[in-house]
């Protein structure tokens, strides 16, 4: 009995989750530095 299908299957969903998370995180990294750049040109309130 062999159990190739369910390797070759689970080794697919593995890397395809791993792809979508590395995906994941790079575009929340540059939605994050998007975010930072923009709260850094707002002008600083307070008494001058």
């Amino acid at each position: 009995m062999s159990h190739m299908g369910f390797v070759v299957a689970a080794y697919s969903a593995t890397a395809l989750i791993v792809v979508g998370l590395i995906a994941w995180v790079r575009l929340d990294g540059a939605a994050q530095r998007q975010a930072l750049e923009e709260l850094g040109d707002r002008p600083r309130g307070g008494r001058d």
